[in-house]
């Protein structure tokens, strides 16, 4: 099983746009001082020089510095979301769970999926495609009102071969009585062996297919899937 390292996942402010302004800013900040420090003591004490521009210059500055401090904290927050969708995430490491989508993965001669009918069907037929979009599998499948699952053994309908590890998808045509469509929902159903990271949401892994954890819908028992299509 492959886990995931969150030691490491809230992670604390980046040097992002806010450091660097602040960085620039300290440099102008200072050579201001030094400016005004200058003019100061070289003005004629006569005809002091105004000091509207500095005290609006000062002004200038200050406003600045919170907008710098304002972006800093929002950076803050994104950084906390960020380590909290990691943490979400990993919880689901092992899990058995069912979500939005219509994928499943091979891996050893079995890849699960999962689909829902909003009344009860009279006929059936999962069909199982690969990821070039080539027809697999053609069978029969449960016809039951509400939740129903799937266990595909990898087999190739036309050619009667164990299908390679890989994502696969389904898609369901179900009929009434009367031969009128019935429509099904599918979900990608799967153990959680990964949490990828490379984007800026945490995304759960099934073999190769990944997902938010806000896709998934719940968690299952394995054990209450029937085998065979």
């Amino acid at each position: 099983m492959t886990t995931v390292d969150t030691t490491n996942a809230a992670a604390t402010i980046a040097n992002g746009a806010a450091e660097k302004a602040r960085s620039t800013l300290a440099g102008d900040f200072d050579t201001f001082l030094l400016l005004l420090t200058t003019q100061l003591k070289n003005q004629d004490p006569i005809e002091p020089m105004d000091t509207n521009e500095f005290t609006s210059q000062l002004v200038q500055f200050a406003t600045v510095e919170q907008a710098i401090q304002q972006n800093e904290n929002l950076e803050t927050l994104i950084d906390m979301q960020k380590g909290t969708g990691v943490n979400t995430a990993a919880q689901y490491m092992g899990r058995f769970v069912q979500a939005e989508g219509n994928s499943g993965y091979l891996n050893g001669g079995v890849a699960a999926f999962s689909y829902s009918l909003p009344s009860k069907a009279t006929t059936a037929q999962v069909t199982i495609t690969d990821e070039g979009g080539q027809v697999v599998f053609n069978g029969n499948a449960p016809t039951n009102v509400g939740l129903n699952d799937v266990i595909w053994d990898g087999s190739n309908t036309f050619t009667g071969q164990t299908m390679a590890n890989g994502v696969y998808k389904i898609a369901i045509t179900a009929k009434d009585a009367s031969g009128n469509p019935i429509k099904a929902t599918t979900y990608t159903t799967g153990f959680v062996n990964g949490v990828s990271l490379s984007g800026d949401t945490p995304k759960l892994k099934i073999g190769t297919i990944e997902f938010e954890a806000g896709k998934v819908l719940a968690i299952r028992d394995p054990e209450d899937f029937a085998v065979g299509a």
